[in-house]
């Protein structure tokens, strides 16, 4: 699946998910696009991309080595 991104200079690119991820933690666009329309950085909501920094609690996955 390709996601259509917006960069700052307005120009616009497809990219791929893990693509899109690393667009954002580095700023390089101003928003992209989802199914029900545009998802503009700083109005939209966003998933959390890395991990859960606010959760400061004991780690309850099990670990199967």
């Amino acid at each position: 699946m390709l996601i259509r991104v917006e960069y700052q200079d307005g120009q616009q690119e497809l990219v791929r998910p893990h693509a899109l991820k690393k667009l954002l933690s580095a700023n390089q666009i101003t928003r992209f696009e989802r199914s029900d329309g545009w998802a503009v950085i700083g109005e939209a909501t966003l998933r959390n991309t890395g991990g859960n920094a606010d959760y400061d609690g004991p780690e309850r996955r099990a670990s199967y080595s």
